[in-house]
């Protein structure tokens, strides 16, 4: 018999976003909340009956009742599928955990939660094998038993797990840790990881999905779901990728001629058209300037902020040509000899000199000022 599902996880509700500010905060939460609706959706859309969401569903085992009643008021809309969902390391099925609380108010029979490790017959010819977490950190491989969990002949099996896989990543500094052999050793059809944050397979028919709302600016893939197929038992799974995320987070680097990559990306926000307003952007600059090249791409960079959902730069590796200040039109005598004396402390570097260089960059502003009522 066929299948065909979705693999999610590390939804991470109720996550803080404790750097931005309270209403950007909210809205992200709430973007990670409707995550669940952009997952039944999709599932509705290609035909899929059974979703599974590999661990790490809540931020952490604190969450509050309603963050809980409405992940469950949600779930009932879809009551046309099958949704398992695992304890992760950030939410393990500890005693009195949240998904205790949360079993007690989602009772709906299409929502399973799967507490204990075990063989699930969930449907005809179809087996899920599922390995929950007790504790964020434990010493033991939490799908090693699935090696001995056997199947009846020609039944798909499938493996739902929350762990770093050795050798990939940052595993060896994982709190679990899962063989990269899995699905080979336990002739698993399918191993539906959580804890990577990106897309990625990493063995013979074991991926990760990566979290669907991305949450920091990433190196890996986030923002999406997978969707699988499965003919038969031994065949080999066809994975599809579908972009789920409502925020898009990016990361640029910016070097050589700053103001000119600079507009680049301003043109890049423009010409493919990206919904700024759901944009957030670190920038990395490199480079060396001219104390009103710098201030320019300060400018820039604040109008930037107002135009996309949230941008940041990070300016510890711009250097200033002290040579050039003579031409940072410092024409006002008194403002060029203040200039001058925090040069001398610019060039001798540490925390003085970054002192000097921020206020280098008020003096700029001040100049420009005079020059506008000049």
């Amino acid at each position: 018999m066929a299948i065909e599902f979705i693999h999610t996880g590390d939804w991470h509700l109720a996550k803080p976003f404790g750097r931005f500010d309270l209403e950007k905060a909210a809205l992200l939460r709430e973007a990670r909340a409707r995550v669940v609706d952009r997952v039944g959706d999709l599932a509705r859309q290609i035909g899929a009956s059974v979703v599974l969401v590999a661990g790490d569903v809540f931020d952490g085992p604190l969450v509050a009742d309603a963050v809980l009643r409405k992940l469950a008021a949600r779930l009932e809309q879809f009551s046309d599928l099958q949704w398992h969902f695992l304890p992760g390391n950030h939410d393990p099925a500890t005693s009195n955990s949240v998904w205790s609380r949360f079993a007690a108010m989602c009772t709906v029979d299409h929502v399973v939660i799967h507490q204990e490790a075990g063989l699930h017959h969930i449907s005809t010819g179809i087996d899920l094998l599922t390995a929950p977490l007790h504790a964020r950190a434990i010493a033991h491989d939490p799908t090693a038993w699935m090696v001995d969990g056997t199947s009846t002949p020609d039944t798909i099996r499938i493996g739902l797990a929350h762990g770093a896989v050795q050798g990939f990543g940052s595993a060896g500094e994982a709190s679990v840790l899962i063989s990269p052999d899995r699905a080979v050793s336990a002739e698993l059809d399918y191993l539906a990881l959580g804890d990577w944050h990106g897309v990625r397979q990493v063995g013979p028919k074991a991926w990760y999905a990566g979290t669907p709302e991305p949450d920091q600016f990433p190196d890996n893939d986030p923002g999406y779901a997978l969707s699988v197929s499965i003919a038969r038992h031994g065949a080999e799974p066809q994975v599809q990728r579908h972009w789920l995320g409502q925020y898009e987070w990016r990361k640029s680097m910016l070097d050589g001629d700053l103001l000119a990559r600079l507009g680049d990306l301003e043109r890049s926000l423009v010409a493919t058209g990206t919904d700024a307003t759901n944009t957030l952007l670190r920038l990395d600059i490199q480079g060396r300037v001219t104390l009103e090249e710098e201030f320019e791409l300060r400018d820039r960079i604040e109008r930037l902020s107002d135009r996309t959902f949230h941008t940041e730069a990070d300016f510890s590796q711009v250097t200033v040509n002290t040579q050039q200040l003579d031409a940072d039109a410092f024409d006002d005598p008194l403002l060029a000899s203040v200039a001058a004396q925090l040069t001398g402390v610019l060039t001798a570097g540490g925390d003085e000199g970054a002192i000097a260089h921020r206020a280098l960059l008020l003096l700029a502003r001040l100049a420009r000022e005079q020059e506008n009522v000049a």
